[in-house]
């Protein structure tokens, strides 16, 4: 080392990808979580599906499979609603991680200016510099990020999950007047395919 106690720039290349390194696995860390709760939520969907079209066969869609379906609906609003959030912390981390990766490419470009023109993501941590890094592909815009986004899919199957829980519930405790007794297991042989 340097008698005046300073980093010499391969060592400070060193430590900058040990932190690069480190943000990486993080990150990737908080992805694949996210990814497997996501899948479980999918999942639990999936088979609630299936297992209403069990339940409303060995119940005949009576008021037991009514009841059953408004308990099983309700958790799995909390479900995916629990889901949503952890997505959208993922979220915040994923972007506090983006922007750790950017000032540490600054100070890549800051050891060798050069270098800057061999990155496709940003070495700017602002705004620009996030939305360039989460955005490189040209065709890429933050429209098609939020939309394509797995917080956007989870809201999509909250939103339905949620609607479906609401009409069981409505028609449960009456509905419009002028319906029968029997419209709720209507309703939800239609949720069961149409049996």
């Amino acid at each position: 080392m340097p008698a005046d106690n300073s980093v010499t720039p391969s060592l400070r290349a060193q430590l900058l990808a040990i932190e690069h390194w480190s943000l990486l696995a993080s990150r990737s860390t908080t992805q694949n979580e996210l990814l497997v709760r996501i899948a479980i939520f999918l999942t639990l969907v999936s088979a609630s599906v299936v297992s209403l079209a069990l339940v409303g066969q060995a119940t005949d869609f009576d008021g037991r499979f009514d009841a059953f379906t408004i308990v099983l609906f309700s958790i799995l609003l909390l479900v995916g609603t629990l889901t949503l959030l952890r997505v959208h912390n993922g979220s915040e981390e994923d972007h506090a991680y983006v922007i750790g990766m950017n000032r540490l490419r600054a100070a890549y470009v800051e050891l060798d200016p050069d270098i800057d023109r061999y990155f496709i993501t940003s070495a700017h941590d602002d705004d620009q510099g996030v939305v360039q890094t989460y955005t490189y592909f040209p065709h890429r815009t933050w429209v098609t990020q939020v939309f394509a986004s797995s917080a956007m899919l989870i809201l999509v199957v909250d939103a339905v999950v949620a609607g479906a829980l609401a009409g069981l519930v409505a028609n449960a405790a009456g509905g419009p007047k002028g319906r029968d007794r029997n419209s709720l297991s209507s309703s939800s042989r239609l949720l069961c395919g149409g049996v």
